[in-house]
């Protein structure tokens, strides 16, 4: 079967079915979830060298701001400046809702592992 059409001024199209480019056995959700890891870390670095800028703080309370912010925890230190507050308004938005992805990511996995444990565990019970 033909994957492309030939249109007029050499232009093609794709007309394969849709499930033949989506990656097999859950890998493109897999890859979703670590790009999203991977962002979630580089957004906590961005706010730890931000606020070590922005508020003159060390890179240990930076940190420890970083994480109780984004964890929504709250803190005992707080941004000062201007500047920096503006910047925890962005970053919690940002951070909030990639972590609410991260959740949305884990649980769809964590369902196919636990069916899998369970289908093994009823075709070992069926064999005694």
């Amino acid at each position: 079967m033909k994957k492309t059409v030939d249109l007029v001024g050499g232009a093609r199209i794709n007309t394969a079915p849709v499930a033949s480019r989506i990656p097999k056995n859950g890998e493109a959700g897999i890859f979703r979830f670590r790009y999203s890891i991977a962002f979630l870390f580089l957004l906590v670095l961005l706010a730890i060298v931000a606020y070590h800028f922005l508020e003159g703080w060390d890179f240990l309370d930076s940190a420890y701001f970083a994480t109780t912010a984004i964890t929504t925890m709250g803190s005992d230190i707080h941004p000062q400046t201007v500047a920096g507050k503006i910047f925890t308004i962005f970053y919690l938005w940002g951070g909030v809702a990639l972590g609410f992805y991260l959740l949305m990511r884990i649980a769809p996995m964590q369902r196919k592992m636990i069916e899998g444990r369970m289908r093994r565990a009823v075709k070992f019970m069926r064999r005694k």
